[in-house]
């Protein structure tokens, strides 16, 4: 099997790198490298890609192999039929994608009903056919058999043929590949939704929020990702009814290509019966077969350019998610807000260990027990010197955000300079619910365990987010309506990413988190735990690693920088195992003690050595590669406390919230960014119901801090306009 594509071809032009790039991407994915392993440590073979885009290589890489894999069972099946000819094999060998390869193998599929241009086949009619088509003399009389159903008359014979060398041209790679170019050309062509019968609100409660669709219509080139998805949810419940229109021009640039290529004007006066067969075959050939496939493929196209691009929202919303700078050094109580029930608290110490809990009625109709419940909250404050209050965002957050900010306005809360910040509680209550719960958490009941887990999510986003599946945790858009296979690949490799960049503490992390790093998994995770256990509950240096079971060179090559052993100074870094001999040498010729890494006084040292040098002089003189001395150099620059996520949006705290009644228009004020999907940011101004700005860009990011000014506003239906004045991250 020859394909008439290559993989670095294909790639290179889905995900714009560079063929040389993406070519060595390939090979070193081959090799079983991870993305993590390869954006870090690779970067002289990837042109210093990021994470992100290598993992789109990957990800393409993946579906190119479905595509073979799909085109090499459909010629052995078309081959054992006997349905296999040379311009069906072309066909499919063009092909990269598998919604055009079924197109094509769809009729001759075991168990399909027998068409037409089948029947015109077994009656042996090929042959005539493409003499139609090329011009030569056929007696379609001496065709004709009164017994045979298909020949039995001059015109069934004629209308098998019209059927058969509609298909002949229908299936030519050079009239596909015409009409795909012009349609990928044309600004005209639309897509059309309409009312889908006569179906009423009483049958279906969404029909209010489709109500715009009723009479749309778009063209595909200016068509956002999102409104694609809601026609498509609004097909999917049988309320809009879709299709796509291509422009008539394309279909007479077609008509004058066959004319030219079948040589039309060349025939004669004699020949106009068969002139009429074939501009009859040349018409139905389009009607029947090519616009109808053009309209498939260019939903598919938009189906899948809609579901990349929800994928990424989630995925970046998800990254800015995990990657919130931590709240470390402090006593934070979680409040999970609620009425009847009360409002349960935990309260966890700087490193997570659980101190106090219990239940605070504060939105009772009894005042006497609302002043209890804050009494209580207020004496558990002070009992543990906790400053920080997390309060998760679910039934009762407002109200409970009110009634804090009324006590630390009033000073009910003194000495305690108290404030709060509002969390997200997303998948709490799986979590809550998991055996992972029970087994970090067994004396507590569910209830109190999702209070635990706000707190946790404010003091270290990252570890506490990472126990819950990504998709429960609320930055989607359409995510029900996208391919699951790919949103879960897509959203485990943003976890590992994350948690491989930022690091591991192999001495103190648990094998929840271990089995998030590049090339581990739960069950080396867990033999990586046990083999702590027996060293005395550390290892001291990185190459105490490969005692693991199951854990060889190729594996600890793969994982070994994004562990951390705080023991030497040394094993505390980045820096790969592979380069301790470069990294030991340019601390000597710096003439530092590697036994001081990370102190202010070496990275003072090593950064004046550094601009007296250059990498490029550097790299010469040690025949290495320039990105490896410039990630060796980025390493030792870092002191013991440096964290990626110290450039991310840290967590916004109040003391004080607003009433939606109280805002005006060209109201200026600060917030946190909640969610960014294609059609805008949400963003939370402290009023009780996230405010959008639309269409910001890709400026905003999840849990950004922003100014922005009221430009539209509806109390009634708690609707807000902003517009964004600054970031400040």
């Amino acid at each position: 099997m020859s394909l008439k594509w290559n993989y670095v071809d294909e790639i290179a032009k889905d995900v714009h790198v560079e063929k040389p790039v993406v070519a060595n991407i390939v090979q070193l994915l081959k090799e079983d490298n991870t993305v993590p392993f390869i954006a870090r440590y690779r970067q002289n073979l990837t042109g210093c890609l990021d994470a992100q885009k290598i993992r789109q290589i990957k990800e393409k890489i993946e579906d190119l192999k479905k595509v073979e894999n799909k085109i090499s069972s459909s010629l052995k099946l078309l081959s054992k039929n006997g349905n296999l000819n040379k311009r069906l094999e072309e066909s499919i060998l063009e092909a990269t994608d598998i919604d055009v390869i079924e197109k094509f193998i769809e009729p001759f599929k075991t168990g399909s009903r027998i068409t037409k241009v089948q029947k015109a086949k077994n009656l042996g009619l090929e042959s005539v056919a493409l003499k139609i088509l090329y011009n030569e003399d056929v007696n379609l009389c001496r065709l004709i058999d009164k017994k045979i159903e298909g020949i039995s008359s001059l015109k069934e014979v004629k209308q098998s043929l019209v059927t058969l060398a509609a298909d002949i041209i229908s299936k030519d790679s050079e009239n596909v590949d015409k009409v795909q170019n012009w349609c990928n050309e044309s600004n005209r062509i639309m897509i059309v939704s309409k009312k889908s019968g006569n179906i009423s609100q009483a049958e279906n409660a969404n029909l209010y929020n489709f109500e715009k669709y009723f009479d749309f219509k778009h063209s595909i080139k200016e068509l956002y990702p999102f409104i694609f998805l809601a026609l498509k949810r609004g097909e999917s419940l049988k309320i809009l009814k879709l299709s796509i229109e291509i422009p008539d021009y394309i279909k007479t640039f077609y008509k004058s290509h066959c004319k030219k290529k079948y040589k039309l004007s060349d025939r004669l006066s004699v020949d106009n019966e068969q002139l009429q067969l074939l501009e009859e075959s040349i018409q139905l050939a389009y009607d029947k077969h090519l616009e109808p496939r053009m309209c498939i493929q260019i939903k598919n196209k938009l189906k899948k350019i809609a579901d990349q691009a929800s994928i990424d929202s989630f995925a970046s919303n998800l990254k800015n998610l995990l990657l919130t700078p931590p709240v470390m050094n402090k006593v934070i109580m979680g409040l999970d807000p609620g009425f009847t029930h009360g409002c349960k608290f935990a309260i966890i110490n700087a490193h997570g260990e659980v101190l106090d809990t219990g239940v605070a009625y504060l939105h009772v109709a009894q005042h006497k027990a609302q002043v209890v419940g804050m009494n209580l909250i207020g004496d558990m404050l002070l009992k543990h010197k906790c400053e920080v209050i997390a309060v998760g965002n679910g039934v009762g957050c407002r109200e409970t955000e009110t009634l804090l900010s009324h006590h630390i306005k009033v000073g009910s809360f003194q000495p305690l300079n108290v404030m709060f910040c509002i969390t997200s509680e997303s998948g709490a209550s799986i979590y809550s619910a998991s055996d992972l719960a029970a087994s970090e958490l067994p004396t507590l009941d569910v209830t109190m365990r999702g209070a635990v887990s706000i707190a946790r999510r404010l003091q270290d986003p990252l570890t506490e987010l990472i126990k819950i599946d990504p998709k429960n945790l609320g930055v989607g858009m359409y995510q029900h309506d996208v391919s699951e296979v790919k949103l879960k690949r897509s959203l485990e490799g943003v976890v590992e990413n994350c948690v491989s960049f930022v690091g591991v503490n192999v001495n103190l992390c648990s094998s929840n988190l271990l089995q998030h790093v590049a090339g581990i998994g739960p069950s080396l995770a867990e033999n990586i735990i046990k083999k702590r256990f027996e060293l005395g509950g550390q290892f001291t240096n990185r190459k105490q690693i490969l005692l693991v079971d199951g854990l060889g060179p190729k594996k600890f090559k793969q994982l070994a920088g994004f562990l951390r052993i705080y023991v030497q100074s040394n094993q505390q870094t980045s820096v790969h195992p592979e380069s301790y001999a470069i990294a030991e040498h340019l601390i000597l010729d710096a003439r530092l003690d590697a036994n001081n890494i990370g102190e202010e006084h070496f990275i003072s040292g090593f950064q004046s050595y550094i601009d007296a040098k250059n990498s490029k002089s550097l790299a010469e003189s040690m025949n290495v590669d320039v990105e490896t001395i410039n990630q060796i150099v980025e390493s030792l620059l870092q002191t013991t406390q440096s964290d990626i996520r110290d450039n991310y949006a840290k967590p916004l705290f109040r003391k004080e919230v607003f009433s939606i009644k109280s805002l005006f228009l060209g109201q200026r004020l600060c917030g946190r960014v909640t969610n960014v999907t294609d059609f805008g940011a949400f963003v939370d101004i402290g009023v009780g119901k996230d405010a959008l700005i639309h269409k910001p860009g890709s400026l905003v990011l999840l849990n950004d801090c922003v100014e922005v000014e009221v430009i539209n506003l509806d109390a009634d239906r708690m609707r807000i306009g902003l517009k964004l004045i600054e970031l400040r991250r």
